[in-house]
């Protein structure tokens, strides 16, 4: 039996989306809740991961086959406008979630 652990520490978590560090901090990271472990660890959950990337695929997405007539572009997913992500970045954090860019 194999457990994923729930909390995914900093330095992984980037590779966990696929991606580099640096877009990491700027893209993902201000949208995740940073919970402290220690004294100077951080990790974010792995379910919060898994709905940020939901949401940037439903965003910005492409559909795998032709979908005939339909202009798929055309068409906005719904929670996909210029204040949502924006809004997920400007939520009030919990005190225990001090952001430490230098990790």
């Amino acid at each position: 039996m194999h457990i994923q652990p729930r909390l995914i520490r900093l330095r992984d978590a980037p590779a966990y989306l696929g991606m580099d560090r640096n877009r990491f901090n700027r893209e993902v990271r201000p949208a995740l809740t940073e919970i402290r472990i220690g004294r100077q660890g951080v990790a974010f959950d792995r379910l919060e991961m898994d709905a940020w990337v939901d949401h940037y695929m439903r965003c910005n997405g492409r559909p795998a086959q032709n979908r005939g007539d339909e202009v798929w572009d055309a068409i906005e997913a719904p929670g996909c406008g210029r204040g949502d992500l924006a809004y997920r970045q400007s939520r009030p954090r919990p005190p225990h979630s001090r952001k430490h860019w230098n990790e």
